[in-house]
């Protein structure tokens, strides 16, 4: 009867009235509101009824232009009680929205950073994923402050880096689109070591996690374009070919969208070998792509082409040539082929074209 009665005047309250509060109305109920889930009964202090309070604190902080020294005081009060009452999610939610609306600074809950450390590897997933987002919020923050550290910026970025690959799809979502905005927006170098990361979240079941990959990789090619990637390769290969080739084989993806993010960014490539670019028009693997046993690169003229004649005829024929491996993953050779052989025709005529026309001039 009491959740019924609670919820009851929750909702009348959210319908109605919040909208309807003037001058210093908004400011004195958030502290009334405040003061009666840390101070409160036992009732109020009840998980749910703590959550639902709090997320009636974030929607008068959307809703009004509350003074920042009023929302420092009742996040530092609410942070300061967390551990007696279980409204970590909606802490961490609430937290997001006032640094975003720049009420709150980033050096004024560094407690809260640490809590939302801890919750992020023990708490169940829906306070997990908020506890991500207020972490990414905190990341970004602090980096456009004044008082950003670049140790401690540094430091925040790898940990998210780790739950990039987490269980959660949502969580991993989350923390490669932070990681891509923050090194997007405030131009920061990316960890060299994550690179293999990344190229294998370009596999990533999640659709979201598989686009911000991509585009992450392809930020690679431009900050270490000569570095050699040997993790997880056969062979060492130059990350500005290997992120081609990364690129090249999400042609292959079952979602157009990830097919055309692709296309775009093949044709943003500023450094790769020329070798690379032409296997794009060959679907077969062609020689000088190949890796013979002895570590030397195969030499000679590529496969020859279809007269489309013969059934069959486009099957490679190896004969007595060496036996090798391949430099590129044999998904990623002839994307620009199957770019122009896409089912969807507005893909074909925009993102094709600008692949072909930008990658072929760097050929030259």
């Amino acid at each position: 009867m009491k959740l019924f009665q609670f919820h009851k005047t929750l909702a009348r309250f959210n319908s109605v009235y919040i909208y309807r509060l003037q001058q210093t109305e908004p400011s004195d109920t958030i502290q009334s509101i405040a003061d009666a889930i840390t101070n409160g009964t036992s009732f109020l202090q009840n998980g749910q009824y703590g959550d639902d309070l709090v997320y009636l604190l974030k929607t008068l902080f959307e809703s009004y232009d509350i003074p920042s020294t009023v929302a420092e005081s009742v996040f530092k009060l609410l942070n300061d009680k967390a551990d007696n009452f279980y409204v970590t999610g909606s802490l961490f939610s609430l937290g997001e929205t006032l640094l975003n609306l720049n009420k709150i600074q980033p050096v004024s809950c560094l407690n809260a950073l640490e809590f939302a450390k801890q919750c992020i590897g023990k708490y169940n997933d829906n306070s997990r994923v908020l506890a991500i987002q207020f972490l990414i919020s905190f990341l970004h923050k602090s980096t456009d402050g004044a008082e950003e550290k670049d140790g401690e910026t540094n430091d925040l970025c790898l940990f998210i880096l780790e739950y990039c690959n987490d269980r959660n799809p949502k969580i991993r979502r989350f923390s490669v689109e932070g990681i891509e905005k923050y090194f997007q927006s405030h131009q920061k170098r990316a960890p060299f070591h994550s690179y293999v990361q990344f190229t294998n979240s370009c596999q990533d079941t999640d659709k979201f996690v598989r686009l911000s990959s991509l585009r992450i990789v392809r930020m690679f090619a431009d900050i270490f374009p000569n570095e050699m990637v040997t993790d997880g390769r056969r062979f060492p290969l130059r990350l500005g070919d290997d992120a081609f080739t990364t690129v090249c084989h999400a042609m292959n993806d079952l979602d157009v969208d990830i097919r055309s993010e692709a296309a775009k960014l093949l044709g943003s490539f500023k450094d790769v070998s020329n070798s690379f670019l032409f296997q794009t028009l060959d679907k077969k693997l062609m020689k000088n792509m190949k890796r013979l046993s002895d570590g030397r690169i195969a030499t000679g003229a590529s496969s020859e082409w279809s007269t489309g004649k013969k059934l069959g005829e486009d099957i490679p024929i190896e004969g007595a040539e060496e036996e090798g491996q391949s430099l590129i993953p044999t998904g990623a050779c002839g994307a620009f082929v199957t770019a122009l052989e896409d089912e969807f025709k507005g893909f074909c005529s925009t993102t094709s074209c600008l692949f072909i026309r930008k990658v072929s001039s760097k050929s030259t």
